[in-house]
């Protein structure tokens, strides 16, 4: 599509919704060995970029954004007040870090949890009596 300020194509169609195009259209034909192509231009404001001052667009934040942001601040309280409290004990390096015996068992616990819901979901039992329902 080629850039016309001057083309209008409402005018152009009929109640029946057929309608011409306005404006003359320009038709290259390539024919090679290989294949047969052609290049149709068609005249349309809509092609035209826009020009002016561009507007910001100001949208809300949404639920996740908020939420997000909610728990990053609380994270960064966490880490920082945790770091403090634990420097004002006499903790160095690791120790500083809150509650790090929990978060070292963390992925150990992880894998636990993961391997109970595997283990339930699929009525798998690990050598002791399966206590769930009975077939009828």
């Amino acid at each position: 599509m080629q850039c016309d300020h001057q083309s209008d194509w409402t005018k152009q169609f009929l109640p029946d919704g057929s309608g011409v195009v306005p404006g003359p259209i320009a038709v290259e034909l390539y024919n090679t060995t290989e294949a047969c192509s052609f290049n149709m231009t068609v005249r349309y404001e809509g092609a035209c970029p826009r020009i002016g001052p561009s507007q910001p667009i100001k949208q809300p934040l949404s639920a996740g954004s908020i939420l997000i942001i909610i728990f990053l601040v609380t994270a960064v309280v966490y880490l920082v007040g945790g770091a403090i409290m634990n420097k004002s004990g006499g903790a160095t390096g690791l120790e500083l870090i809150p509650n790090l015996e929990f978060w070292k068992s963390l992925p150990q616990l992880i894998a636990e949890g993961a391997s109970f819901c595997w283990t339930s979901l699929t009525s798998q039992s690990s050598g002791a009596e399966h206590t769930g329902y009975e077939n009828i």
